[in-house]
């Protein structure tokens, strides 16, 4: 397990304190808000999107796939801290009759097919999770999901260990077990139609995910990555109900 700020005083030398104990959390976000052009460029933040299959361009201040037929698949060139995180969008589909729109996780910083993906399948009016490895799709999970058309809705995809699970709205509609693609740590953009349509994406955001305390007074981000290998589980719960104890008379 993960122990508190507080706790990890008594296992650690104090030069580490400056540390904070913190885990690492990394996130990247994209408004789109610049000139139009015939690529996504790049971000505020001054990282690059890489457009490693198919074509996404900038128009009017939003990612667009415009009418180009098949696949478009773009990451963010910058690296979470771990392979748990999530990605989303705001996304809109302007015609609802076709096509497959959201975001992918797992990425690896190459031109590799290899992805998680939770989008919007419009043909069947369903919610998916998808895996490509090395361009190979496998459906993992559908739910029925109607989003009519021009609708925007926010598109999560989230990686949390083996768990992979789908988001419209901040509603979880989907979540699987796969352990096929880990150690990926890039996140981005889905998108396929059949050249009818012209699919949008906005507030890109891709973030690790904050690991949350269970115990009185721990916080949010304050946890340390120290695993009790000698300490059995009661007295754990012992210690973390009383912080202010003596750790040796404890154990």
């Amino acid at each position: 397990g993960r122990v508190g700020t507080e706790i990890a005083r008594f296992l650690l030398p104090s030069q580490y304190e400056l540390d904070g104990f913190e885990l690492p959390e990394t996130s990247l976000s994209d408004n789109f808000t610049r000139a139009d052009a015939d690529s996504l460029g790049t971000s505020s933040e001054g990282w690059s999107w890489v457009e490693f299959l198919g074509d996404i361009d900038i128009v009017s201040n939003r990612a667009s796939k415009g009418l180009n037929n098949g696949h478009s698949w773009a990451r963010a060139d910058s690296n979470l801290s771990t392979d748990d995180y999530y990605s989303q969008a705001l996304s809109q589909n302007p015609t609802a009759t076709g096509g497959r729109l959201g975001t992918l996780v797992r990425k690896a910083a190459n031109a590799t097919e290899t992805i998680y993906t939770a989008h919007q399948l419009y043909d069947t009016d369903d919610q998916v999770v998808l895996k490509y490895i090395t361009g190979t799709p496998t459906l993992l999970a559908t739910v029925d999901n109607l989003i009519g058309s021009g609708t925007a809705f926010t598109q999560k995809t989230e990686a949390n260990d083996s768990l992979i699970k789908g988001y419209v709205d901040g509603a979880q509609k989907n979540s699987v077990t796969d352990t096929a693609i880990t150690g990926n740590l890039q996140a981005g953009l889905f998108g396929f139609e059949d050249g009818t349509r012209a699919l949008t994406w906005d507030d890109f955001l891709a973030a690790d995910l904050s690991v949350l305390g269970t115990s009185p007074g721990i916080g949010y981000k304050d946890e340390a990555t120290i695993h009790f290998f000698a300490l059995d589980q009661t007295k754990f719960v012992d210690l973390v109900n009383d912080r202010h104890k003596d750790l040796v008379n404890v154990i």
